[in-house]
């Protein structure tokens, strides 16, 4: 498996480079960009490989170069959840994982599927996690024909917004979430500038540049304490047996830095 994913990476980083690619193109049923596709190649040999996260992917337009990171327990250690067919899986009772590298402004590409299987109802179905900089949480939850409080559904800033439409899709699909993300700014101690949210849940609009109030917590709203500018991506282990993969960061930064 290992030896596969890196001959798809290299022969698709080649064509991709030497633009030989097609605009688009078809892969496990879904119709991807030519840089999705070497994305999902990477993801396919970080797996491969017992990697959990790419943090730069080659943009088709300035060659930057791409780097893998490890993942790990959020308790310290190696990661527990299984890594299986391109994908990861949530070992229940093994914590939650998060990235190695650390996360300021960013953008965030993640693809997750919550059991076919469908046991449980409102927050016991298909829970888990995406927490930005650790604190900042974006719920994942089967969301599908499954009433449960507003601002706990799939896609709300947990505890604070409800996404403006539930996009979710049948138990057991593949969901995507885009996220874009401003870190709060901090001066000493005092809050300078709140964080700022755009998510997109299956290319749609949940969460336009909205405000978040604070760190993110269960019928609770936390106050902003200073913290450093970068953070990691957590994902959480609620119990339940969710999957997640091509799972991407590419961060932000100003025109003249670009």
């Amino acid at each position: 498996g290992e030896l596969i994913a890196a001959v798809i990476m290299l022969v698709g980083g080649y064509f991709l480079i030497n633009g030989l690619l097609p605009a688009e193109w078809g892969f496990n049923g879904t119709t991807y960009t030519s840089t999705g596709v070497f994305c999902a190649s990477l993801i396919g040999l970080a797996c491969g490989l017992g990697i959990g996260f790419v943090t730069e992917y080659y943009t088709g337009f300035n060659k930057e170069p791409v780097r893998e990171i490890a993942r790990q327990s959020a308790k310290g250690g190696d990661a527990k959840w299984k890594v299986v067919d391109g994908y990861m899986e949530v070992e229940p009772k093994t914590g939650d994982i998060v990235s190695v590298e650390r996360f300021g402004d960013v953008q965030y590409h993640l693809e997750f599927a919550c059991p076919a299987e469908v046991k449980g109802d409102s927050q016991g179905r298909g829970n888990s996690g995406v927490f930005l900089m650790g604190l900042y949480e974006i719920q994942v939850l089967d969301g599908y024909d499954n009433p449960t409080y507003a601002d706990g559904i799939t896609a709300s800033v947990y505890g604070e917004y409800p996404p403006l439409v539930n996009a979710c899709r049948p138990p057991g699909e593949w969901q995507t979430y885009d996220i874009f993300w401003t870190a709060p700014r901090f001066s000493g101690v005092d809050l300078v500038s709140p964080a700022y949210l755009t998510l997109v849940h299956n290319g749609v609009l949940v969460h336009h540049h909205v405000e978040v109030m604070g760190p993110t917590g269960h019928r609770n709203v936390y106050r902003y304490e200073a913290h450093p500018p970068a953070g990691p991506l957590k994902l959480q282990d609620h119990g339940d047996l969710v999957r997640f993969r091509n799972i991407w960061a590419r961060p932000l930064k100003g025109y003249d830095e670009a």
